[in-house]
């Protein structure tokens, strides 16, 4: 999708996602771990 974007000269702005507030900490802590995979990705694509 980047790439079709770039295409058009445009310019392209992209972001990562925040992380979330959960009471339970189990939760916030898997949430965080998937979203730090998540982020990676955003920002690998986006420095190409």
């Amino acid at each position: 999708m980047l790439e079709k974007l770039i295409a058009l000269k445009i310019p392209v702005t992209t972001c990562t996602i925040y992380n979330p507030r959960f009471d339970d900490s189990h939760q916030q802590a898997m949430c965080e771990t998937g979203l730090s995979a998540l982020n990676d990705v955003i920002v690998t694509e986006s420095t190409k």
